[in-house]
This record gives C-alpha cells, sequence and structure tokens, in this order.
C-alpha cells in the first residue's frame, strides 16, 4: 500500500525578517512558501488541473447551413434550396470518463512533484542551516577561547608589572591573543557565506540570518532493514516514480478508447422554394480506420510505461543504496564522536586550570601554558567538527527517509 502524497503546505511556521535570528522551522516554512522553485513546481499542478477541466467536456455539435441557388438553366425544384444540418459527435467508448482518470492521474503525479521537488530544496536548506550552526558554535568556541586567553595576558601583565615575569611572556602571551582574534574574523566570514548561503536558497537577495537553535544530534536511530518500510511508504521520490507509472497506464487505457472511431449523427432539414416544401434530413457519419487506427498513439504509450516502469524501478533501487549509504555513514559519524568525547575529551578535563595553578607557582612556563589553552579549545573545535558531520549525516538519512521536517 502507498500513502498519500499531498502537496506541501504552510504549516504555521512564522517567516522572520531580513536579519532576525531564525529557526529551522521559520526556514522551511519559507522554503514551502512563496519560493521561486516551488511556484514553479506549483504551475506545474495548475496545468495538470486545467486538463482535468478539459476533460470534462463533451464535444461541440457542428451547425451547417447551406444554400443552392440556380444560376442558369432550369431546376424543377425552384430557384433555390436552403439545407439546415446540425450534427453532434458521441463517444462510444468512454473516451470522455478515461480522459477524466487520465487527467486526475496527471494532477496526482503533479501534486507528488511538488512535494518531491520541496523534499529536495528542504534538504539543501537544512544542509545549509547545519553549516550556519556549525560557524556559529566555532565562532563562539573561538570567543571563548580569546576571553581566556586575554584573562592570562592580564595576569601575566600584573606579574610583570610586580617583576615576576619576562617581557618575553607579556610579547608572547599577546601574540597569542592577536592570533586568535584573527581566527574570529575568518570565522566571521565563514558566519557570513553560510548566512549568505541560505539567503541565496530562500530566494531572497541580501538575507543574511542567523541561526537561532544550537547545533545538536536528533539522537536518529540507523538500521537501514527496520526504515526500509518506512522509505517505500514515505520516499518522495518513490512516490513519483509510482504515480508516474499509475499516469502512464492510464495514458494507455486513454490511447486504447480514444483509437475507437467516433460516430457523428446529424439532424436536419432541406428547404425548396419551389411550392415551398420542406424535407427531413439525417445521417450518420463514422470514420473508418483503414490507414490510422491509432496505432503511433498506442505504441507511445506502450513505450511510456516502459519508461515509466524502468524510472521506478531505478528510483527505489537507488533510494535503498541510498539508504545503506547514510546509514551507515551515520552509524561511523556517530562511533566517531564519541569515541572522541570518551577518549580524549574526557580525559582532558582540568588539563588547563592544572597549567595556570602550575605557571603561577612556578612549575611551569607560558608556552606550556598556551599549549594547555590552545588544546583544550583546539579539541573543542574538533568537537564541533564532528558534531557538525554527525548533523549532516542525519541530515542525509533523513533525506531519504522522506521525513526531512523531522525535528524541526
Amino acid at each position: 500500500a502507498t500513502t498519500s502524497t499531498a502537496a506541501p503546505v504552510d504549516t504555521g511556521h512564522a517567516e522572520a525578517p531580513s536579519g532576525d535570528a531564525i529557526t529551522l522551522g521559520q526556514l522551511l516554512g519559507i522554503l514551502r512558501g512563496k519560493h521561486p522553485r516551488m511556484e514553479t513546481a506549483r504551475a506545474k499542478l495548475e496545468v495538470a488541473r486545467a486538463r482535468r477541466e478539459s476533460a470534462r467536456m463533451y464535444p461541440n455539435p457542428i451547425f451547417n447551413f447551406q444554400v443552392l441557388h440556380l444560376i442558369s438553366g432550369y431546376n424543377q425544384n425552384g430557384l433555390g434550396t436552403f439545407t439546415v444540418y446540425v450534427q453532434q459527435p458521441f463517444y462510444v467508448a468512454g473516451q470522455r470518463i478515461q480522459r477524466r482518470k487520465a487527467a486526475r492521474a496527471q494532477e496526482s503525479a503533479a501534486e507528488a512533484e511538488v512535494t518531491a521537488a520541496y523534499h529536495e530544496l528542504a534538504a539543501i536548506g537544512r544542509h545549509a542551516f547545519v553549516e550556519l550552526q556549525a560557524s556559529q558554535q566555532h565562532h563562539g568556541v573561538l570567543g571563548s577561547a580569546v576571553v581566556d586567553l586575554e584573562r592570562v595576558r592580564d595576569v601575566v601583565a600584573s606579574r610583570y608589572a610586580a617583576g615576576a615575569e619576562s617581557k618575553y611572556d607579556v610579547a608572547r602571551i599577546s601574540l597569542e591573543v592577536a592570533e586568535w582574534r584573527a581566527r574570529i574574523a575568518g570565522s566571521n566570514a565563514d558566519i557570513r557565506d553560510a548566512a549568505g548561503r541560505i539567503g541565496v536558497i530562500a530566494g531572497r537577495p541580501q538575507w543574511h540570518p542567523s541561526a537561532a537553535d544550537e547545533l545538536a544530534s536528533s539522537g536518529l536511530v540507523a538500521d537501514p532493514d527496520t526504515l526500509w518500510p518506512d522509505v517505500q511508504r514515505s520516499q518522495p521520490a518513490i512516490e513519483l516514480a509510482r504515480r508516474g507509472e499509475r499516469l502512464a497506464e492510464r495514458e494507455l487505457i486513454l490511447a486504447r478508447r480514444e483509437a475507437v472511431p467516433q460516430p457523428t449523427v446529424g439532424f436536419g432539414m432541406v428547404g425548396i422554394d419551389n411550392f415551398f416544401s420542406m424535407s427531413l434530413v439525417g445521417g450518420l457519419t463514422i470514420p473508418l480506420p483503414l490507414f490510422d487506427w491509432g496505432q503511433g498513439q498506442l505504441a507511445k504509450a506502450k513505450a511510456d510505461i516502459r519508461v515509466a516502469k524502468a524510472e521506478k524501478e531505478a528510483v527505489v533501487a537507488e533510494s535503498r543504496a541510498e539508504l545503506d549509504r547514510a546509514a551507515g555513514v551515520l552509524e561511523q559519524r556517530k562511533l566517531a564522536l564519541a569515541q572522541f568525547e570518551r577518549d580524549v575529551l574526557a580525559h582532558t578535563k582540568g588539563l588547563q586550570q592544572m597549567a595556570e595553578d602550575a605557571y603561577v607557582t612556578g612549575q611551569a612556563s607560558i608556552l606550556e601554558l598556551i599549549d594547555a589553552i590552545e588544546l583544550h579549545y583546539d579539541l573543542e573545535l574538533q568537537r564541533t567538527e564532528l558534531l557538525e558531520q554527525v548533523v549532516h549525516a542525519e541530515v542525509d538519512l533523513l533525506h531519504v527517509l522522506g521525513r526531512i521536517e523531522e525535528g524541526t
């Protein structure tokens, strides 16, 4: 069984003005709304709905009026003959019903295309949002490092003023503060780039929002065998291919019905001006399918079915392979982060304070203290990078699962 994939609608996420902090939910709300790519997909949906409207129409009647007027010679019917004739084509093979069914199938496929377009756009936007979160967290770690280094610089300067330290120590810690401040400047550029990329994805020039949410893992469990049934039900690309196959099947049925000759019934009157006589006339017109019996349309419809089936099989196979890849990558990313926190961070807590205490008591040099501070914050930066990789892997897996809005 398949689930219905409706076109994405606004779920109430408020849009944030330019320059304000936004949540992931607000960003997805912007992408779901009047985004240029989404408007293009919705325009295709309107085309499909227009076909449904035209499919319910009946064929128009044909009105024929003829005048025969004598120019020369003799006509026993008089000088003129007048003919009024009305013809009405009829569908005798259920063409109108099949047209409506094909139109509904096309509309359903167009709705799935809108959903798939949003799903792809939301995945790109969510990855960009993760990059912005990581850049901001990276910036925060650098800022904390500068605060710590400036605090140590003040301590060294005080000790130098008291004659307990050399001028080299003051110069060395001051140089370290300047270096980390330069890294903050580079981090500002990274934030600007990540924020600008979100503006590009949202189709908003000169928009540079900040992320209101902290970078954090959702704890998504990656088990391909358990998740595969969910992928088959909820992956928009699979649903789009499935509906495309149903549309091709409907088009084949319609092509067979359209190949049936369409009869036309006529009824009219013939008037003769001699003695003012009137006559009724009627008839039936049926095309003879001697040369063209719809074989071209039937061949095209059958080929379209083969293409649709192959497309669906390809999408299903690619989705299964992508699920295995995304789940495997996520497990490895989570393992790397957990191992880093367990084997590295857990053993470095308190090292900076120990180095400061040793420096104050003269048991450590300024270089050893600087190394301890740098080690602490370099490890924090490395943890941020590992966490970012985990969250990116989670987004990849949610993209495969068709649950890109989960956790917003």
